[in-house]
């Protein structure tokens, strides 16, 4: 409907190779991943499972099931248990594992890159308020193709379209952005920049930016290629000053927020690739009184499908920090839990 890729197409989405969306469930006794029988795994689930029920293990230890499996693998392990029982994975352990985050470990495991995202996208509108910030996570700075696939998903899981979902729960200029975002209507990437266009576009975000108008940074930050974005944000600050300083100043809140992630993500001055941008929100998650458990693992959870990029990030906060990223969430984390989001990080 959006665009999804044709049933049997290689799909990617978040930087990886993972299970096509319209794929059926694997017949019992079929191999849906060439060389990988779940039946092994399976029985580790059902001892670990018995274990648990008796108080004879910590529910982390699923982590060593789940973990080391790919996408797929976890994927095929998830159809051969709702063949043989009735349940997938997560439906089989949730009752048992006590810890609120080490469960949305596992379901993140379980459920994978799109479906995840599927879910804390639901999670983000749903309940008294939104969650401003992890919607921003979700749909801003995304691929054309990653925001197609996820309103796909979306609306197979809850019969909703998710521009509809998010019109009923933001108002105003926010909700555009979000509207404008999912469009999907961005200039591809590959299109070569026009320059031309680029002086124009430093004009309006100098005037818009004195007059603090946000309709046209969300036009031009939502519909400008990457490509495109990232040099209009080195003209400007050769012709004005810091792009990032005038949104802090003009602009307040969640809107501050939305555009500055679509900025650090494109920023030239770093990485261009929003690495930076991940590391220092990571740290902001432990920062100050108290560490927001859900955040973090949400944050590392998504980060981690890309293994090589999650390296990168996790250098970049060596870099900025002077501590690995590992050592921070051990003294920020207990229990089965740091253990499981430990065993997450060291992973990639």
């Amino acid at each position: 409907m959006y665009g999804a890729p044709p049933v049997g197409a290689e799909v990617w989405y978040a930087g990886i190779k993972i299970v096509d969306p319209n794929a059926s469930a694997a017949p019992l006794g079929s191999f849906k991943v060439p060389g990988y029988d779940p039946t092994r795994d399976f029985d580790k689930l059902k001892a670990f499972w018995g274990l648990l029920k008796e108080g004879r293990t910590e529910e982390n230890k699923i982590i060593s099931i789940l973990l080391p499996l790919t996408v797929h693998e976890r994927d095929a392990l998830n159809d051969y248990a709702l063949a043989k029982v009735g349940k997938d994975i997560s439906g089989l352990i949730e009752p048992y594992t006590f810890s609120g985050e080490v469960r949305n470990i596992v379901r993140a495991l379980v459920l994978g890159p799109l479906n995840y995202d599927v879910e804390l996208a639901n999670k983000s509108l749903s309940g008294i308020g939104t969650n401003e910030m992890l919607l921003t996570e979700l749909i801003l700075n995304r691929s054309q193709q990653d925001l197609r696939m996820l309103r796909e998903a979306y609306k197979k899981r809850y019969s909703k379209d998710l521009v509809d979902a998010v019109k009923s729960d933001l108002s105003g200029k926010f909700e555009r952005l979000f509207v404008m975002a999912l469009n999907t209507q961005r200039t591809p990437d590959t299109v070569p920049v026009d320059m031309a266009q680029v002086t124009a576009d430093v004009e309006r975000l100098i005037k818009a930016g004195k007059n603090k108008e946000e309709i046209h940074f969300i036009e031009i930050f939502v519909n400008r290629s990457q490509p495109h974005l990232a040099t209009v944000i080195t003209q400007y600050g050769q012709k004005h000053k810091s792009l990032s300083k005038v949104i802090k100043k003009s602009f307040s809140g969640d809107m501050e927020n939305a555009l500055l992630y679509i900025l650090n993500g494109v920023k030239p001055k770093r990485d261009g690739q929003g690495i930076w941008r991940d590391a220092k929100l990571l740290e902001k998650t432990m920062a100050g009184l108290g560490t927001r458990d859900s955040t973090l693992v949400y944050r590392v959870m998504r980060g981690h499908w890309d293994r090589a990029r999650f390296s990168k990030v996790k250098a970049a906060y060596k870099s900025r920090y002077g501590k690995e990223l590992e050592g921070r969430i051990r003294g920020e984390t207990s229990g089965p839990y740091r253990e499981a989001i430990l065993a997450v990080v060291k992973l990639s």
